[in-house]
């Protein structure tokens, strides 16, 4: 009888673990330009857009650990990477066509 409920728990927790799961949506900034001027608009576009990041349950995270100048964007361990800074309308009309995102 106690397997049986061993058992039980097991395929629960297979089940369970089975079950789709909502996909990770994160943008990454990258703040390693060699301008200050780009960092400072990367840093910008990604403000303005806060409550866009928000509503659409996009995590937002800062790297200046390298001497990338660009923005990542990620569902899970699909990337897509764009170069350069940009003004937060671009930055919004990528986010849109990337994510499955609604405009704020």
């Amino acid at each position: 009888m106690r397997h049986h409920k061993l058992f039980a728990i097991f395929l629960m927790l297979l089940f369970s673990s089975c079950q789709s799961k909502e996909p990770t949506l994160t943008i990454v900034a990258h703040i390693g330009c060699s301008s200050n001027e780009a960092n400072a608009d990367i840093k910008y576009s990604i403000n303005s857009l806060k409550s866009f990041f928000e509503s659409n349950s996009i995590k937002v995270m800062y790297s200046d650990s390298s001497s990338s100048c660009c923005y990542e964007l990620r569902i899970n361990d699909q990337v897509k990477i764009l170069n350069g800074a940009m003004t937060d309308i671009e930055l919004e009309k990528e986010c849109v066509a990337f994510f499955p995102a609604k405009k704020k």
